[in-house]
């Protein structure tokens, strides 16, 4: 911070260096001289550039197929141009000339966003254009980067909230109710019993429904009761050169992370549910055409609507409806385990989290016996049974 001297009549003074020259700024105080300075300096170099007159939603497309495209994964592309598309792309900040943008142009943005939607959906947008803007400012295309001083919107201020992990984890007596309503599907000998027996190996794993639709067979090992988790699938958008949607298809791809990549062990009861679907697609003769642990009837991926489907419908039957998710059978998994053994480091490592504040290594033999015992914690027939709940 340049020095502040005091004048002789009183007044303070900062002096700045503008095109090579210092130049004297005077206030009464501290914040006032070194507001003027600021605003002298930065008058100063917006005379010097010439406003970006390209709009907007064309300027950040331009930037995302120059520099982002190719280094975007398919989700992250596909997910970052459904923003675009739906918060810049010929909306009125999007028609806005780039050198017109000012830091309430966007803000008012981000606030509107908060008004329809949740805060990730916030934050995401501000982590779309967060690097448009510190490009256009480094490559001299505006004076001032608009998004220095921008705030997120509180997150209890958004229309829509995220579920407090409280509302999705079931209760003890809410998974006895699931699992005792759920067992009339066990044995029906259709593709429903499968996928039945698909959320019994969510509920005894807290493997993510991703990594369970692309499980194969050889990733199991019966002997050593274990399975090897190693890729993930969704579908995303199949983009053309000019960011538009061409198709819609299945992607499989291998964790983010190396804890991300990882071995699970098997309860009693994920065993059972596996030798039941094997047993299932042998005596069906489907035509397994990926090798896959859950398939359809026709031997293809499922959707992830056809076990919210047969969750939606149980779960109907207990009377606890929207409570039950896919994705809460992972964290009540993760609560009940980690109550049961207190132990965060190997929570941690069975569900795949990454954990910034350690860099330790992705394991498969050394840890074998302790990453069985984790999921051992969590075996189905025990819920069922109130003198030996978890």
């Amino acid at each position: 911070m340049n020095k502040i001297d005091t004048m002789p009549d009183g007044r303070l003074r900062m002096r700045i260096s503008i095109n090579g020259k210092q130049v004297p700024v005077y206030g009464k105080t501290p914040d006032e001289v070194t507001n003027k300075a600021i605003l002298k300096y930065e008058t100063a170099i917006k005379n010097e550039i010439e406003p970006c007159k390209e709009r907007f939603d064309k300027s950040l497309l331009k930037y995302m197929q120059t520099f982002k495209f190719s280094t975007w994964s398919k989700s992250t592309l596909s997910r970052n141009m459904r923003l675009y598309r739906t918060h810049i792309e010929n909306k009125k900040i999007g028609r806005f000339k780039v050198g017109q943008i000012e830091e309430n142009d966007i803000q008012e943005l981000l606030n509107f966003i908060a008004e329809n939607y949740s805060f990730s959906e916030v934050r995401r947008v501000k982590f779309l254009i967060n690097p448009y803007f510190r490009r256009m400012k480094k490559t001299g295309k505006i004076s001032i980067n608009p998004m220095l001083d921008i705030e997120l919107p509180q997150e209890e201020n958004c229309a829509v909230q995220t579920k407090d992990m409280n509302e999705i984890i079931l209760s003890e007596d809410e998974m006895k109710k699931l699992l005792l309503v759920a067992q009339k599907y066990e044995n029906m000998d259709n593709i429903i019993s499968v996928y039945y027996h698909a959320l019994l190996i969510l509920m005894s794993t807290g493997i993510r429904v991703g990594e369970l639709m692309a499980l194969e067979w050889t990733d199991i090992d019966f002997d050593l009761n274990i399975f090897l988790i190693t890729r993930s699938t969704n579908y995303v958008d199949v983009l053309d050169k000019n960011g538009e949607t061409t198709k819609y298809v299945r992607i499989v791809k291998e964790p983010k992370t190396k804890t991300g990549k990882r071995v699970v062990g098997m309860s009693e009861q994920c065993r059972i549910s596996l030798e039941y679907i094997k047993n299932y697609q042998k005596k069906h003769k489907l035509d397994n055409k990926h090798n896959l642990v859950i398939c359809n009837s026709n031997g293809n991926y499922i959707q992830n609507r056809d076990l919210r489907d047969v969750l939606k419908r149980i779960s109907k039957e207990t009377g606890i409806n929207e409570k039950a998710t896919i994705h809460g059978l992972r964290h009540t998994f993760g609560t009940y385990v980690y109550g049961k053994t207190k132990d965060l480091v190997g929570i941690q490592r069975t569900l795949g989290h990454s954990d910034s504040r350690t860099t330790e290594k992705f394991y498969v033999h050394t840890q074998i016996e302790l990453l069985k015992s984790i999921s051992n914690a969590f075996d189905m027939k025990t819920v069922t049974d109130l003198e030996t709940q978890l």
